[in-house]
C-alpha cells in the first residue's frame, strides 16, 4: 500500500505543476520531440501533466549535448515501470 501512495503523490505533484489538460504547449513539446527524438527514447503521455517519458535519458543527453543529470535531475522526476518520468 505505501508503494502505491508514494506512487500517486508523484504523479499528483506532476498534475499539479504541469501543464493543463488542454494546454496547446503540450501538443507543441509533443511535436518537436516527435520531430527530433526517435519514440524509442522519449515520448509526452496522454494526460500525464506534460511529464516526458525517457526510457534512454543517456541517449536523449547525448543526442542533446547535455548532462544526463538536466534530464534526471529534476525534484519530482522519477522512474516508473523503468521509464524516466520528468516535468
Amino acid at each position: 500500500m505505501a508503494g502505491y501512495q508514494a506512487r500517486e503523490e508523484r504523479w499528483n505533484r506532476l498534475y499539479a505543476t504541469g501543464l493543463d489538460r488542454d494546454d496547446p504547449r503540450e501538443d507543441a513539446v509533443e511535436e518537436v520531440l516527435g520531430l527530433l527524438t526517435d519514440d524509442d527514447v522519449t515520448s509526452i503521455g496522454y494526460r500525464h501533466g506534460g511529464a516526458t517519458s525517457i526510457s534512454q535519458p543517456q541517449v536523449l543527453a547525448d543526442q542533446l549535448g547535455i548532462q544526463i543529470e538536466q534530464l534526471t535531475g529534476h525534484r519530482d522526476s522519477f522512474v516508473g515501470d523503468g521509464v524516466m518520468i520528468a516535468p
